[in-house]
């Protein structure tokens, strides 16, 4: 049997730090670590669905030599459009053009790449055409993907993912503080 400190009442527990993420108590106990886990996940998702839900057109089609196709789609408000262009071999070149309602070129790309993701802003609804020419000597087929990103929809869900991120760096230096221990050696002077 243990005696009773002058700090401590019989029967009662050991004063331990306060720890808003508590790890090795209770294991159904809900921790800051999960607490950033399920918003960062939650966040993700709910990006992912806003990302999924933009307008956008997908099209496959056969590019030959010297030759230009175009993709034309209504955007809306203001906003940050994409378009994704992928060619089966590597080294087959194209020039690829945004063009807005005024005929304007917002955005404008020579692609080498197997597949190239490329962002433009856009400025109020209108047309916008998607222009594609062929630079190479030989034909080849095309997959674009081209429409609006809808990022004014996902400040939420950024938010979302960043305070979560930030809960778990914080339950991670919390247990890092309180469980691990270094040794020191002792200085011999």
């Amino acid at each position: 049997m243990r005696a009773a400190s002058d700090r401590q009442v019989e029967g009662s527990k050991p004063s331990e730090p306060f720890m808003l993420g508590d790890f090795h108590r209770d294991s159904q106990m809900i921790t800051i670590f999960r607490i950033g886990l399920i918003l960062a996940i939650a966040g993700i998702i709910w990006t992912g669905f806003e990302f999924y839900e933009g307008e956008k057109v997908s099209s496959v089609f056969d590019l030959k030599s010297e030759d230009t196709e175009s993709l034309e789609m209504i955007l809306t408000g203001d906003d940050l459009g994409f378009y994704k262009v992928s060619v089966p071999e590597l080294g087959d070149s194209m020039l690829v053009r945004v063009f807005d309602s005024d005929s304007n070129v917002i955005a404008d790309k020579r692609i080498e790449t197997r597949s190239s993701v490329n962002y433009f802003e856009i400025d109020g609804t209108g047309y916008y055409t998607l222009q594609i020419t062929n630079l190479s000597d030989h034909d080849f087929e095309v997959s674009v993907e081209f429409g609006n990103t809808n990022a004014s929809e996902m400040k939420y869900s950024g938010l979302m993912i960043v305070s979560g991120i930030v809960l778990v760096f914080i339950a991670a230096y919390q247990k890092m503080r309180y469980s691990y221990s270094i040794a020191q050696p002792d200085e011999k002077r």
